[in-house]
């Protein structure tokens, strides 16, 4: 795999902009150590292993960390799929799920608590390379 391009904290605050003033609700940043960490988890390696080998398992990991961490006031589960979508899109992938399974999967990463590698198989699945 080539290096990966990660979402950049000017960007997941322009992500978060924009689907609250589509959806409506308080713009804002509740815990901004909170938010670099989600965005710095795709990176994480121990002893030179990268915890989050592929393109999926780290859109996994930062849309896991934001929509379970709740870094922002308002939006984090709608803002967290943007981050992750927006981090497949820099990577050559767009997400293409069907209408409605969105609002399900965002739901189902904060109730039922996927695993990693759940998160993952589900993105690939509903992704195409561009």
């Amino acid at each position: 795999m080539m290096e990966a391009r990660y979402v950049s904290v000017e960007a997941a605050l322009a992500l978060h902009a924009t689907v609250l003033n589509l959806t409506r609700g308080t713009l804002g940043v509740r815990d901004m150590n909170g938010l670099l960490g989600s965005l710095e988890r795709p990176k994480t390696a121990i002893g030179g292993v990268d915890m989050f080998p592929t393109l999926f398992t780290k859109a996994a990991a930062v849309i896991e960390s934001v929509a379970r961490n709740h870094p922002f006031i308002d939006g984090n589960k709608r803002t967290s799929y943007l981050i992750g979508t927006e981090l497949l899109a820099i990577n050559g992938y767009n997400l293409t799920p069907e209408q409605g399974e969105i609002e399900k999967f965002v739901l189902w990463v904060v109730i039922e608590k996927p695993t990693i590698e759940e998160i993952a198989a589900w993105l690939e699945k509903n992704s195409k390379g561009i």
